[in-house]
């Protein structure tokens, strides 16, 4: 058995990202190239969580509702992006087809939806120049991932694309969200409370790696002086208390 001393986390997420480092990380993650992370940032995308307004009035015919089940740890079981290995540039614009998406590849593409479904919700997230994400049908060159792009044909879009970035996959997250995800079924109904926080740590150690770095330390001798160094919109993340 392996322990972990959690003491010093002040969130879950800060637990989550703890207890897979300490615990199950037992190989190396090694960071992208400068550009090659500028564009994996660019595919980094948060859920969604619009509103979608539809009209259902057939008194003859159901209307079903589709949830997931654990959808952050089934994610987290699969292939991820572990290792970046090069970029394929071409010198004309291609049609993308099914066959040939890999799903962990980053793709640099544009999307068009060929279909005539008036209540059709596209998948393909893209950003504005002033950071908003929306949802179009149509869609500038931007980079997205294989598994989005997979999805976007699936739903009757025309990708073009010009230029990849290979990867090299991994089951990143498999036995972490395999090991929480089966301790929380043992005592679901026993323990609400230790249920509740093995929850917590599957679904929040995904988004950890898509925090922003703060990389900007000091060393005080006094209260005083820390709250010297702080600006007016600066905030104290964390503190670590030395010995002489």
């Amino acid at each position: 058995k392996s322990f972990f001393n959690s003491q010093g986390c002040a969130t879950g997420a800060g637990i989550a990202i703890n207890i897979f480092k300490h615990v199950f990380l037992n190989y190396k993650l090694d960071e992208s190239p400068e550009k090659v992370l500028e564009h994996e940032k660019l595919r980094y995308k948060g859920g969604r969580t619009e509103v979608f307004k539809k009209e259902f009035n057939n008194p003859n015919k159901k209307l079903h509702y589709f949830d997931i089940n654990s959808s952050y740890p089934s994610s987290m079981t699969e292939e991820m992006p572990y290792k970046y290995i090069n970029t394929v540039k071409y010198s004309k614009n291609k049609i993308l087809e099914l066959d040939e998406v890999i799903k962990f590849n980053g793709y640099y593409c544009k999307i068009e939806y060929k279909g005539d479904n008036k209540f059709y919700i596209p998948n393909i997230l893209t950003r504005t120049k002033e950071g908003d994400i929306i949802a179009t049908n149509n869609t500038d060159f931007s980079w997205h991932w294989g598994v989005e792009v997979i999805e976007a044909i699936k739903n009757g879009c025309e990708v073009i694309y010009n230029e990849i970035e290979r990867y090299e996959p991994k089951e990143i997250f498999k036995r972490y969200s395999q090991y929480f995800y089966n301790e929380r079924l043992k005592i679901k109904e026993t323990n609400e409370s230790k249920a509740t926080f093995y929850k917590l740590l599957l679904n929040s150690l995904y988004g950890k790696f898509g925090q922003k770095r703060f990389t900007h330390k000091e060393i005080v001798n006094n209260s005083e002086e820390m709250y010297n160094l702080l600006g007016q919109n600066d905030k104290l993340i964390n503190w670590q208390l030395i010995n002489n």
